[in-house]
């Protein structure tokens, strides 16, 4: 149902759906045994809310030290790769 409710709305903010992903995620780790990621669709354009990289790597470098992975996939004709291959490239404490 959420995400029939999802609008197109001409503008990317990333910072949202990352914050709103992460609490998903880490109120659904506890449900299921194994790896808890977050998956980012992005046409890496934020340009609503924080859009420098380094607030997004804050982010995923959090998240990753609670046991949240991110996985990201680009969209769009203009995709560049130079932001969401920086977060996705923070890796977490690995538990033995």
């Amino acid at each position: 149902g959420a995400i029939a409710q999802i609008q197109i709305a001409g503008s990317t903010n990333m910072e949202e759906g990352l914050k709103v992903g992460y609490a998903v995620a880490e109120r659904s780790a506890g449900h299921f045994k194994g790896r808890t990621r977050l998956m980012l669709f992005t046409d890496e354009r934020p340009n609503v809310g924080a859009t420098g990289k380094e607030s997004f790597m804050g982010m995923a470098r959090a998240a990753s030290q609670r046991g949240v992975g991110l996985t990201t996939v680009g969209v769009g004709t203009g995709f560049g790769a130079e932001l969401a291959t920086a977060i996705s490239s923070v890796r977490g404490v690995v538990e033995e």
